[in-house]
Parts: C-alpha cells; sequence; structure tokens
C-alpha cells in the first residue's frame, strides 16, 4: 500500500490466496515493477540494502521444498523451508526467496549479489550488503568484492578469537560487587549507553570494529559463574548420594547422568570427562549382616584455559567490513556509520512478521 499509494483496507486476503500461482509465476515481473517504483522514490535508500532469512516449518510431506535441516529450535525435526528476503534502507522488500530446508545460508547469498548487480543495476552504486552472523563466509566475502560491492556483517562468537583483532584490552576486566560500575576497556569510546567501540582497522582485506556492551559483560560473566558453581553443588550432592549408595550403581548410568546435567546448563565444554572412581559402600542390614553396595567417587576437573579464554569474550562483538578506504588519517566510512547500518538491519524482521 506505502509503494503503490493505494487502499488496500477493503482487500480479502482470501482472495490473495486463490491467486498464489499467478503471483509465484509472475514474481520476477513483480519484484522488478516495485523495485522500480520504490528506487525511483528514493534512490538513496539502496545505499545499503539488508539481507535476511529465516526458516519456518511443513507439516507433511507434499511440500517439494522442504526438507530435513538446521534452523530455529521449533523447527527441529520437521521439514523445514527457508526464506530470504532483500529490503532497502526504508524497509521496503523488493526481491524474496524460498530455498530448499536444507540449502546452507552461506549459499543464498549468490543469487542476490548477482540480482542487485545485474538485474536491479545496483553495481555503479557501490551498495553495501548488510546482513547477520552466519553468512558471512571468505568466499562470500570474495563474491561481493568481485561484484565491486561493500558488506557490513558481524563475526560469531566462536569467530572473534581468529580475526587477528586484540582481545588484550578485556584481560583485566572483572564485575565491582559493590558498585552498579560497568566496566569499559581502556580507549573504548562510547557509541550509547548499551556500547562502546574500538576501530581495530584492517587485517588482510577486512576491517573490525570491535564492540563492548558492559550489560551483556555482566551478564556473560554473572551467569557462567553461576552455571559453574551450580554445577558443583550438583557434583557435591551426588557424590554424597554415591557414597550412601543403597544398591549397585551403573557406570554408563552414573557418568551419563553428570554429562547430561553438564550438557543441561550448556558448560560441557569447561569441565574435563568425568572420572568415576570405584568407591564400596557398607551397609548393616537389619540382620546384622554387611552388604557390599558397588558405587562411585565422581572427578571432574575444570578447563581453566578454556574459562579464560572464553572470559575474554564476555560482552565483545566484533563487526566486519571491506569498507577500507582511508580519508585523511581515518577511514571514509566511519565506524559509527558501519555499527548503525548493523544495527538497523532489525527493520527486515517487520518484514518476516
Amino acid at each position: 500500500a506505502d509503494v503503490l499509494g493505494i487502499d488496500l483496507s477493503g482487500l480479502n486476503d482470501d482472495k490473495i490466496y486463490y491467486e498464489l500461482d499467478k503471483i509465484h509465476s509472475n514474481k520476477v515481473s513483480i519484484e522488478n515493477y516495485l523495485f522500480k517504483r520504490i528506487y525511483t522514490n528514493n534512490p538513496d535508500a539502496f545505499n545499503f540494502v539488508n539481507y535476511d532469512l529465516s526458516t519456518t516449518y511443513f507439516v507433511g510431506y507434499k511440500c517439494n521444498l522442504s526438507a530435513f535441516g538446521k534452523g530455529k529450535i521449533e523447527c527441529h525435526g520437521r521439514r523445514q523451508v527457508l526464506l530470504g528476503v532483500l529490503i532497502n534502507d526504508e524497509g521496503y522488500p523488493f526481491k524474496w526467496d524460498v530455498f530448499p530446508g536444507n540449502t546452507a545460508e552461506v549459499k543464498t547469498l549468490k543469487t542476490n549479489i548477482d540480482a542487485c548487480k545485474r538485474r536491479f543495476g545496483l553495481g555503479h552504486k557501490n551498495v553495501t550488503l548488510v546482513f547477520d552472523r552466519g553468512i558471512i563466509s571468505d568466499d562470500n566475502a570474495n563474491l561481493i568484492e568481485d561484484a565491486q560491492m561493500k558488506y557490513i556483517s558481524a563475526l560469531d562468537r566462536n569467530q572473534i578469537s581468529g580475526c587477528g583483532v586484540s582481545l588484550e584490552p578485556f584481560k583485566e576486566l572483572e564485575i565491582d560487587q559493590k558498585t552498579e560500575y560497568h566496566p569499559v576497556p581502556d580507549g573504548f569510546k562510547k557509541y550509547d549507553d548499551q556500547l562502546y567501540f574500538d576501530d581495530a582497522g584492517i587485517t588482510g582485506s577486512k576491517r573490525y570494529i570491535v564492540g563492548f556492551n558492559p550489560t551483556f559483560f555482566k551478564e556473560d560473566r554473572t551467569n557462567r559463574n553461576e552455571k559453574i558453581a551450580l554445577f558443583l553443588n550438583y557434583l557435591k550432592k551426588e557424590n554424597k548420594d554415591l557414597k550412601t549408595a543403597q544398591r549397585d550403581r551403573e557406570y554408563e548410568a552414573t557418568k551419563s547422568r553428570v554429562v547430561k546435567e553438564l550438557k543441561r546448563l550448556k558448560i560441557k565444554k569447561y569441565f574435563d570427562a568425568p572420572v568415576l572412581n570405584p568407591l564400596t559402600v557398607q551397609r548393616t542390614l537389619k540382620d546384622g549382616t554387611i552388604k557390599h553396595v558397588n558405587s562411585f567417587n565422581i572427578q571432574i576437573n575444570k578447563k581453566a584455559d578454556v574459562i579464560k579464554a572464553d572470559k575474554l569474550l564476555d560482552g565483545v562483538c566484533v563487526f566486519v567490513t571491506n569498507h577500507t578506504e582511508k580519508q585523511g588519517r581515518g577511514f571514509r566510512v566511519k565506524p559509527q556509520s558501519i555499527i548503525k547500518a548493523y544495527r538497523e538491519k532489525t527493520k527486515i524482521e517487520d518484514v518476516f512478521k
């Protein structure tokens, strides 16, 4: 309604559902028309193009595009499809795709890079594609650069330590339990109350901006400490029960129970595999006879190096881009602009809804 300037308040949605086959057969023409209308109205709204994916599922087996795959938790174990949408900076969608449910997210980007450059003719605008974590890869970064386009994304947590940015500023950060003071790394500038940043410059062909969220730092640090303490209390109680076992305990069942608790708390990576030492419990029955019960004492060591490395990432995020052009002493595109573009990609969630 906004794009076409028409009133759709009297439209019966059922009429659309009856015409889905016709709409689908004219998909490319519809996309081209919508693009032309919104581009004519505001060409600058295509300086940043947001791309994102979502997963939905079907019950049944007659959807040819559905397949078992990864995706959201509520989709696990169901046949899925992957939905992809391109929107401009104003939030208007102009291209959409439905991919088979087992399609890797990183592989969906190529068709949209080609469409932006060739079908929509955006190659000359030096367009910046903005997309979420998980889609960025070296291959995709090369595809975008080969198309002479720009990109802005962020790294997954497990990618940060290997990207080349220094984590030294976060080594000495600790929570001050006596005050509400939130620590901030030295040299970081304030973006807003929830984010401080430092432009880490260029590594290879990529430029990184390191972000720090004091609130997330406190949450990450506190949650980890509480989970570890909770597990150690569980282990203490488990050993106490094993020490007074009334019947023989099975090795695999006992070990599996401990590992299950680690997985439930999502802290398995912080501990070595549990070691079960055999233990004989003597019980005196009512008739005075002694019964020997086979039990265990569980020992499990923390991986101090893993915990220490993970603590460096508390509250940390890293934005990645190929906006590497210099201007004076700094970069032509300011780090604040990169952060703003990435944060505003949330408007694509409204399109999915």
